[in-house]
């Protein structure tokens, strides 16, 4: 059975999801609100090519600085990006460790039992 990502937040956000602890909630409810916005993505999808600076991100996207910023604070929150200080440069690179982890509560972890010598391969 698939289940999208919209009902996996709503169980989330109605508490019928008892066996996750309030801290992995939480991590999970940020990483959904920074994924539901064209803008966010978009900043992810051009993150994924290179590190940009937020007044870069903004002028790429047609934003406002500030808008921009907004929408990079989301994404900090999510553990998505990371922002590299120089001075008064802010520097912003995908937090690829944190990416993959954040995303994996959207796969399911299934545990196979195979006997010795199975070739798994030929399934």
């Amino acid at each position: 059975m698939h289940i999208g990502v919209f009902e996996i937040y709503m169980k989330f956000k109605d508490n019928k999801i008892s066996e996750k602890c309030e801290d992995e909630k939480q991590k999970c409810l940020r990483l959904f609100r920074a994924l539901d916005s064209e803008t966010r993505l978009a900043m992810l999808q051009h993150l994924s090519e290179e590190e940009k600076h937020v007044s870069e991100l903004a002028r790429e996207l047609n934003i406002s600085v500030p808008a921009a910023a907004k929408h990079v604070n989301i994404l900090e929150a999510a553990n998505l990006v990371k922002r590299n200080i120089f001075g008064k440069t802010h520097v912003l690179e995908l937090n690829n460790k944190n990416t993959a982890s954040s995303l994996d509560v959207l796969a399911p972890i299934r545990n196979i039992e195979v006997m010795k010598g199975t070739n798994c391969l030929r399934y």
